[in-house]
C-alpha cells in the first residue's frame, strides 16, 4: 500500500480518483481483533482508521490527499464517505486549492453545491473562493475555469439560488473589471454569457452600466472573436433596453464602436453576429433624437445596410427594418434621405412580396415610418408604385395585424388630405376596414375610425350611399363602445363620424342609423358623455352627435325626453365656454336642434335671447372655420338675437361665405364647409334661398359642378337643386346648364333620388326635357 506509482499516486489515490468507494474504505478502515479477552474468544472485530492512509499525500506537483484525488475524479460517493470518514475538507493542495478551488478547476458544479448543502460548507467558503480565482490575475487558467463556474451558476436552473450570493462577494466588480482589461477570450466569453444570464433578471445589473466606468469598459471590451462579437451585440441590445445604459454608452462613444463593427471585413461578419446591432441601433434612436442626429451624421451606417440587406437573412432584415423605422422616425431630413435611396426602397418593395410575414410587417412599418407626416416622402413612395404594392398585399394577406400595418401604411401615405384621404378609404373599402374593430390598439382603432369617417362625409347619389352601407356593416355598435374608451383623439373621431352617419353633412338624415343608434343605446352613450366628460369639446361634440341623432326622428327624441337632461341648457352653457372650439361645437349643435322643429326653436326663444356679441367674437378668430360656422349659425338662430337689425346681419353672414367660396386663394378642399353651410341654408327658408340668388349664388356654384372634387361638387349640386324651387332659381339655372348641358346630369345625379326628402322640383326637370326635345343651341357666354 505504500508504493507510489509512476503518476506519484498511492494505491488509495489512485481508487479515489478513479470512485472505487470500496477499495478506499479498505485502505482506511482497518479490521482488527479486539483486544477484550471474552470478545477474543468470540472472534469480535473492531474497526480503526489509518490517518496516514486518510491525509495521505501524492508525490507529484500537486501534494493530493485522497479526498483531493476523488474531487479531481468527480466522484462524489468516494468524497462523501472520505469525510465521513474524517478527512480534512480544508486541506490544501500544492497550490493552495480546497476542495473547492478543485472542483472549480474541474468544472465540477454539482460537486461545489453539493459541498454548499453540507454543514462544514461555512469553513469552505465557496462563494469567496469562486469569485477569488475568478479575479485571478497571476494564473489565467483559474480565471478561466471560475469564470465558466460563475457562467454556469447563472443560467436558469440556478440563478435565483446563487447569483445573490455571488453578488454578495463583490462579483459584479471583478466582472467589470475583466471586460476592462482582460485579452483571454475564454474569459470575456464567460463574461457576456453571464451578463446575459443575469441582466433581464436582475435590473441593479443595468444599474451599473449607467455608472460611467462601467459602460466605459463595457464599450471597451477587446473584440477579437466572432464568439465574442456576436455575445457582445446581445448584451449591448439588452442593455439598451434602459433608457439610462443608452445615455451612459453613448456618451462613451458607443455609436462609433457599432460603426466599426459593421463595417469589419466582410468575411468576418455574419447574419446572426450583426442583427443585435441593428437592434440594438434601433433602441438608441428612439431614446433621443439627439442620437438619431449621432447616428445620421456621424456614421455611414445606413449605406452599410444595403450589404446587409443582400444577405436575405430573415432575422437580419427585420432588424434592419426596424432600426430605418426608428432612424427616420420624427426625422424629416432622414425621412427624404432614406426615400431617395432607391436602392433601400426597392428592398423594401420586394420584402413585400417575401414569404415571411414578419418581413412583410416589418417592411410595411418601415414603409409607414417613412412617410408619416411628410409629404415630400409621401409623393417619393407613391410615385415608386408604393400604393398599388401595399393595396395588393393587402388583397393577397389573411394576417390581421399584418393586414391593419398595411392600412396604417396606406393612410399615412394620404398625409394630412382629405381628398387623398378619401380615395384611400373608398380603395380599401368598408368591408375590408369593419374587420379590425376587435383590435384593442387605440392607435390601429383611431385610424379606421378615421377612413369610415372620410367615407361618412360623402354625399349621396343614386350610386351609392356610403352612410347606409357603413351601418349596414355594422359599424354603428364599435362607434357606442369605443365612446367609452380613455383616448380623447378616438372618442372625438367617434363622435364627428356619428354625426355624419346620422345626419348627411347638408342635414339629410338617415333613418336607418339613427335607428341602429338607438338600439345600440348610443342616445344614452352620449348623454352619459355630455354629463361625465371633463373634456368641454367632448360634450360639445357629443351634444351635436346627439341632436344629429334626434334630428326629425320622434322614436329617439322620446328616449331624450326619458333621460335625465336638459339639452338646451347644456347647448346654451357650453356656448358661453372660453374653449372656442367648445363654442362653436355647441352652437351647431343648437342649430341642428332647432333647424327641423319650430316648437323647439321657440322653446328656446323663451329660455333664452343671444347676444350678437357672441357671433361678432367668432368672427374674429383665426381659424377660418369658426368663422364660416358663426355666419351660418347667425343665419339660422337669427330669431334669437335681439337688438340687431336682422336682414343686415343676414346679409353680412351671407357674404362671409359666398367671398369664402370665390377666394381664388382657397382650394377646393377648403370650400367644401363654405358650400355645404350654404346647402343647408338653402333649404331652411325660400326668403334665404332668394338671398342667395340675388348675391349671383347660381353662376359661382355652377362653376363648382366642375370640380374634381367629389364633396364640394355634391354640396354645390344640392344648393342648386333647393335654388332651383325658386321661378327666378330654375331660370337662371336653365340659362347655365344651356351653356353647359353636362352641369344638368351633376345636378340630377345628387338630387334626383326617389326618397330624398326634399326632392327637386318637377317643373325644373320638365323645363329641361323640353329643352333637350327641342335641341335648343347652346347659349353663347358674352366673354367681355
Amino acid at each position: 500500500m505504500e508504493e507510489y506509482n509512476a503518476d506519484g499516486f498511492l494505491p488509495i489515490h489512485e481508487a479515489a480518483f478513479r470512485g472505487y468507494v470500496t477499495a478506499v474504505e479498505r485502505f482506511i478502515v482497518q479490521q482488527v481483533d479486539n483486544e477484550d479477552d471474552e470478545d477474543e474468544e468470540n472472534g469480535a472485530k473492531r474497526e480503526i482508521i489509518l490517518y496516514d492512509q486518510l491525509e495521505s499525500r501524492s508525490i507529484d506537483d500537486l501534494r493530493l490527499t485522497p479526498l483531493m484525488a476523488a474531487t479531481v475524479g468527480g466522484s462524489r460517493d468516494v468524497v462523501q464517505s472520505l469525510i465521513k470518514l474524517g478527512a480534512k475538507v480544508t486541506a490544501t493542495d500544492s497550490q493552495n486549492r480546497t476542495i473547492v478551488g478543485i472542483a472549480i478547476m474541474k468544472q465540477n458544479v454539482d460537486l461545489i453545491l453539493y459541498f454548499n448543502e453540507q454543514t462544514y460548507a461555512p469553513s469552505l467558503d465557496i462563494w469567496n473562493t469562486i469569485v477569488k480565482l475568478f479575479s485571478s490575475q497571476t494564473n489565467d487558467n483559474e480565471c478561466i475555469a471560475a469564470a465558466r463556474i460563475i457562467e454556469l451558476l447563472t443560467r436558469e436552473k440556478y440563478l435565483n439560488d446563487y447569483w445573490p450570493l455571488l453578488v454578495n462577494c463583490g462579483v459584479m466588480k471583478h466582472l467589470i473589471d475583466m471586460l476592462n482589461t482582460c485579452t483571454i477570450d475564454d474569459v470575456l466569453i464567460s463574461c457576456l454569457l453571464i451578463l446575459l444570464n443575469v441582466i433581464n433578471i436582475y435590473p441593479d445589473v443595468k444599474h451599473r452600466f449607467i455608472q460611467n466606468d462601467c459602460a466605459k469598459a463595457f464599450v471597451q471590451v477587446k473584440k477579437l472573436s466572432k464568439q465574442i462579437v456576436t455575445l457582445y451585440g446581445h448584451v449591448l441590445s439588452r442593455l439598451c433596453d434602459q433608457s439610462e445604459c443608452i445615455h451612459a454608452l453613448v456618451h462613451n462613444e458607443i455609436i462609433k464602436e457599432i460603426h466599426n463593427i459593421l463595417h469589419m471585413d466582410n468575411s468576418f461578419v455574419s447574419p446572426i453576429l450583426i442583427y443585435p446591432y441593428f437592434d440594438s441601433l434601433s433602441k438608441i434612436a428612439l431614446a433621443k433624437r439627439e442620437y438619431q442626429l449621432l447616428i445620421q451624421y456621424q456614421t455611414q451606417i445606413v449605406q452599410r445596410t444595403i450589404y446587409y440587406l443582400e444577405m436575405f437573412d430573415r432575422q437580419l432584415t427585420i432588424s434592419i427594418y426596424h432600426f430605418i423605422r426608428e432612424l427616420v422616425m420624427k426625422n424629416e431630413e432622414q425621412q427624404i434621405i432614406i426615400a431617395k435611396n432607391l436602392n433601400l426602397t426597392a428592398f423594401l418593395f420586394s420584402s413585400l412580396h417575401s414569404t415571411q410575414h414578419d418581413v412583410q410587417r416589418s417592411a410595411v412599418e418601415c414603409i409607414q415610418a417613412i412617410v408619416e407626416q411628410n409629404h415630400e416622402t409621401q409623393m417619393m413612395i407613391m410615385d415608386q408604385g408604393g400604393v398599388e404594392q401595399l393595396m395588393n398585399l393587402l388583397r393577397k394577406s389573411n394576417i390581421q395585424m399584418l393586414r391593419i400595418a398595411i392600412i396604417c401604411t396606406l393612410w399615412s401615405l394620404t398625409g394630412n388630405s382629405h381628398a387623398r384621404r378619401r380615395k384611400m378609404a373608398i380603395t380599401i373599402g368598408v368591408k375590408t376596414l369593419v374587420e379590425f374593430f376587435s383590435l384593442r390598439s387605440t392607435d390601429y382603432l383611431l385610424t379606421i375610425v378615421e377612413a369610415i369617417g372620410e367615407l361618412a362625409r360623402l354625399v349621396r347619389t343614386k350610386y351609392m350611399h356610403y352612410q347606409l352601407e357603413i351601418g349596414r356593416k355594422h359599424c354603428i355598435s364599435p362607434f357606442v363602445r369605443m365612446l367609452k374608451f380613455d383616448n380623447d383623439l378616438l372618442v372625438l373621431s367617434c363622435l364627428r363620424t356619428l354625426q355624419n352617419l346620422c345626419l348627411t353633412p347638408t342635414y339629410i338624415p338617415c333613418r336607418q342609423n339613427q335607428t341602429i343608434l338607438r338600439k345600440a343605446d348610443g342616445i344614452s352613450q352620449l348623454v352619459n358623455l355630455i354629463k361625465m366628460s371633463k373634456n368641454e369639446v367632448i360634450q360639445a361634440e357629443a351634444t351635436l352627435g346627439l341632436t344629429c341623432a334626434l334630428f326629425d326622428n320622434k322614436e329617439n327624441k322620446e328616449i331624450l325626453a326619458n333621460s335625465n337632461i336638459t339639452l338646451i341648457m347644456n347647448i346654451l352653457h357650453l356656448m358661453s365656454s372660453k374653449n372656442e372650439l367648445a363654442q362653436v361645437t355647441a352652437g351647431m349643435a343648437l342649430v341642428t336642434f332647432v333647424y327641423h322643429d319650430i316648437g323647439v326653436y321657440e322653446e328656446v326663444a323663451d329660455i333664452s335671447q343671444l347676444n350678437h356679441e357672441h357671433f361678432l367674437k367668432l368672427y374674429s378668430s383665426k381659424t377660418i372655420e369658426t368663422r364660416l360656422k358663426a355666419a351660418f349659425q347667425e343665419i339660422i338662430l337669427i330669431r334669437l338675437i335681439s337688438n340687431v337689425v336682422h336682414s343686415d346681419c343676414m346679409a353680412n353672414a351671407l357674404i362671409i361665405l359666398i367671398n369664402h367660396i370665390v377666394d381664388p386663394t382657397k382650394n377646393h378642399e377648403e370650400k367644401i364647409l363654405s358650400t355645404e353651410l350654404l346647402a343647408r341654408i338653402a333649404r331652411y327658408r325660400p326668403g334665404l334661398c332668394q338671398a342667395i340668388i340675388a348675391i349671383n349664388g347660381i353662376e359661382i356654384l355652377c362653376t363648382l359642378l366642375h370640380s374634381e372634387n367629389e364633396i364640394l361638387q355634391a354640396n354645390a349640386a344640392l344648393c342648386l337643386g333647393c335654388l332651383a324651387k325658386l321661378p327666378e332659381g330654375q331660370r337662371k339655372i336653365l340659362q347655365q346648364c344651356r351653356y353647359k348641358p353636362q352641369r344638368m346630369d351633376i345636378i340630377k345625379l345628387y338630387n334626383c333620388l326617389p326618397d330624398r326628402p326634399w326632392p327637386i322640383a318637377q317643373t325644373f326637370l320638365q323645363q329641361w326635357e323640353r329643352y333637350e326635345h327641342l335641341i335648343l343651341p347652346m347659349i353663347k357666354v358674352n366673354k367681355h
